[in-house]
């Protein structure tokens, strides 16, 4: 919204003045460190490019291991293969990464020879749900477009310092509560 700073001797037109500061890349993240922070506050994590899609690593703050150590465990780490190679560093005719601050939102848009891809990613703010919006538009060899390929690469994370004391909890089980994954029309939910 428009809203000024309240008590601010200076009005702030936020949604202006916040999207001058937007953190803008020029050239794909390739690792988790360098990635683009989505979040709610209750949850959040990383995204970041491969060179054929993007790789997701969600967390959550109250998934600590049950075990007297209290180690903070990973939610999910998800991989998207869009079957091009859309982020292909020597490929790259055009890419940016976006994370809007106004709109707590991130975004990617690229182009290489085999395809144009746009995405754009947030976390809700009222519900612990990350939403991921996709489109691949394949073209030369590609014109026809390519299957995308969506991986669970791990559910939830093992304290494996504790491995080697009783305080490790043994089955694979444990700690997934009601998990599941499905698909609805063009839709992925985890």
């Amino acid at each position: 919204n428009g809203a000024a700073l309240t008590g601010c001797p200076v009005r702030v037109d936020m949604p202006a003045y916040l999207s001058k500061h937007d953190i803008v890349y020029r050239t794909p993240a390739y690792e988790g460190y360098e990635g683009l922070p989505l979040g709610n506050g209750n949850m959040g994590g990383m995204l970041w490019c491969i060179e054929r899609g993007v790789h997701i690593q969600i967390n959550k703050t109250d998934t600590w291991d049950g075990t007297q150590s209290r180690v903070l465990r990973s939610c999910a780490s998800i991989e998207l293969d869009f079957g091009a190679p859309c982020f292909e560093w020597t490929l790259l005719k055009d890419f940016e990464g976006r994370i809007s601050l106004h709109d707590a939102e991130a975004s990617i848009r690229s182009t290489t020879p085999f395809a144009r891809t746009e995405l754009r990613s947030y976390v809700t703010a009222s519900e612990n749900m990350w939403l991921l919006e996709c489109t691949v538009h394949g073209s030369g060899e590609l014109s026809e477009g390519a299957a995308t390929t969506v991986s669970l690469e791990r559910w939830g994370s093992r304290d494996f310092r504790g491995w080697y004391n009783r305080h490790y909890q043994k089955e694979a089980e444990e700690g997934l509560g009601s998990a599941s994954v499905g698909i609805t029309g063009d839709t992925v939910h985890l």
